[in-house]
């Protein structure tokens, strides 16, 4: 029952994630011009997304409740429990992540986007400067060190 719903908010998830992503290919990134459908569907790829990898979590704890010799915990592993656990995760993960609508703006991950390029051409740029030893054969052997900046 887990990896059957977990496959539906797959399909769900794919259909949310990848028209948008084909349309944008010809006509434009549709997250730069609407404030409202970048944030719908930033909230519902996260949403969606958490709650498919959770079904699949319980699926493996429910395996591993199968497993077990103690009848405590074989309640957990009943149908209607599986729905119950279900239906709390899909609506836990619809709920957690709710500031995303509300806090999330389309500026946020172009000034997040910048910065780590910029970190991440500062941190080149030392990798490039740093003195690392290059090993040369010898007749001996055991080669000799040369240090080299690069």
């Amino acid at each position: 029952m887990y990896f059957f719903w977990a496959s539906i908010i797959n399909n769900l998830y794919l259909l949310f994630a990848i028209p948008p992503t084909l349309y944008s290919i010809n006509y434009g990134d549709l997250n730069s011009r609407s404030l409202i459908y970048y944030k719908l569907r930033f909230y519902l790829t996260n949403t969606l997304g958490q709650s498919a990898r959770y079904c699949i979590i319980l699926a493996c704890i429910n395996r591993l409740i199968l497993t077990t010799m103690n009848a405590y915990f074989q309640i957990f592993i009943q149908p209607t429990n599986a729905r119950y656990l279900i239906c709390i995760i899909f609506l836990f993960w619809h709920l957690f992540p709710i500031h995303i609508l509300f806090s999330t703006t389309i500026i946020n991950e172009r000034l997040l986007m910048g910065v780590l390029g910029y970190l991440t051409y500062r941190n080149v740029r030392q990798l490039q400067l740093r003195i690392q030893p290059i090993r040369y054969p010898t007749d001996n052997n055991r080669g000799s060190i040369i240090t080299q900046s690069r």
